[in-house]
């Protein structure tokens, strides 16, 4: 979960929603929400069928490179890795070996991944 600057409240609640329809509609086994802006800043996991609640920390600029990071230091190899994001932000030299889908309330393109346009109601 994007929580740099450019992040706005309406944009977080929107993320949540997100969050929400991945778990309930798609059931994985664990997924850990990564809050970011140009550092991981903090790091929840849930479960299957466990509700889910944003706690959303940040506000610098953004650099999507230590969420990669931090889940190859980890050892976890994603199903699909997951940005809810503006895509305002600067990205790593090259593509993981995993999916990455962005879903972007931005207009901008991601140089790998599937970007999947977001609009806030």
């Amino acid at each position: 979960v994007d929580c740099s600057g450019s992040i706005s409240g309406r944009q977080l609640r929107l993320f949540e929603a997100e969050a929400r329809s991945i778990l309930e509609g798609q059931r994985p086994e664990r997924v850990y929400v990564l809050y970011f802006d140009a550092v991981v800043q903090k790091v929840e996991t849930y479960e299957a069928g466990q509700p889910i609640s944003l706690n959303p920390v940040g506000g610098g600029g953004t650099e999507f490179e230590p969420c990669f990071e931090w889940v190859e230091e980890r050892g976890i190899t994603p199903q699909t890795m997951v940005f809810l994001t503006d895509l305002y932000g600067s990205f790593p030299p090259s593509a993981p070996s995993y999916p990455v889908l962005w879903a972007s309330t931005g207009r901008r393109q991601a140089p790998f991944g599937e970007v999947i346009p977001m609009h806030a109601a």
